[in-house]
């Protein structure tokens, strides 16, 4: 019979990692629609896509931290003696 375990990102993780995708959210959005060097490379779309993508991550890091989404499901055979 197999055993299962679900495995969950400790609580520290999002007081860390969540701020970092909002940095570099902040910073992407920065160099397309602020920086006059880059302005416009990335497109409407594509910063809308990225948004998107970063907004996504950090609401998956969020329910991987609060015990709501497993990071790893794990299962083990049980060893018959």
């Amino acid at each position: 019979m197999k055993k299962t375990k679900k495995v969950y990102l400790p609580m520290w993780m999002r007081y860390w990692i969540i701020p970092l995708f909002v940095l570099i959210g902040a910073l992407v959005s920065y160099e397309e629609f602020i920086n006059p060097a880059t302005k416009g490379e990335l497109g409407l779309v594509g910063a809308g896509i990225l948004g998107i993508i970063f907004l996504g991550m950090i609401i998956m890091f969020w329910l991987m931290t609060g015990g709501r989404l497993p990071s790893y499901i794990i299962e083990e055979e049980e060893q018959s003696e």
